[in-house]
């Protein structure tokens, strides 16, 4: 059986078109994502800008993450570069509550290397189709191949299968952009109950 995988430089300017609501404001998927691709540039600002002033930010910053369950570990960059490929050995993971989705989210304000994949973003990869280009990927026995982002083997498979569409992409988006514009279009358009009609889903129609 031959499978048609689908073309994913041609989907995702078609994502970007489509607009979505998020705390009460309605914009574009492509403008909530140069407002997170900014806000990566302001923390890294803070990062690269060392001072007692802007490690009392970033500490803030992390805080807030921790609160909002967007809890991430330590930000030096040495950190943020083991953790390319979802540092597993992390001893923030070791605390009560904080899984990959947790750390992985606010590790995203810093970091585009990093996904916070729930159940918006890994439903949207599974109803188009992009699942597939994982198949190579679960010879890694850390891997299991799925959907199901509570579950951690599965968690770490869509984390390297985001990391590949966006190397299908030239990195031209980001695996934190890829996240952002397939949960805005989960939670928007795309949800439990899909709006596949000409009106709503830019893929169908």
């Amino acid at each position: 059986m031959q499978i048609t995988l689908p073309n994913i430089k041609e989907i995702i300017p078609k994502l970007l078109k489509k607009k979505s609501v998020f705390n009460k404001r309605e914009q574009t998927i492509k403008d909530w994502l140069n407002e997170q691709q900014e806000r990566i540039r302001r923390n890294n600002f803070l990062l690269k800008n060392k001072s007692e002033e802007n490690n009392i930010k970033i500490l803030n910053l992390l805080f807030g993450g921790l609160l909002m369950r967007r809890v991430r570990d330590e930000i030096g960059e040495k950190i943020a570069e083991k953790l390319k490929d979802n540092f597993q050995n992390d001893e923030l993971l070791t605390i009560k509550y904080i899984g990959f989705k947790t750390r992985d989210l606010a590790l995203s304000e810093f970091n585009n290397n990093y996904v916070a994949n729930d159940l918006h973003v890994s439903r949207i990869m599974t109803r188009i189709g992009l699942l597939n280009y994982g198949f190579d990927l679960v010879k890694d026995n850390d891997l299991e191949m799925g959907n199901n982002p509570g579950d951690n083997k599965n968690y770490l498979f869509l984390h390297k299968l985001v990391l590949r569409l966006s190397d299908l992409l030239d990195r031209k988006y980001s695996p934190t952009d890829l996240d952002r514009i397939f949960w805005h279009f989960g939670r928007s358009i795309c949800k439990n109950k899909p709006q596949c009609n000409e009106n709503k889903c830019p893929i169908l129609f």
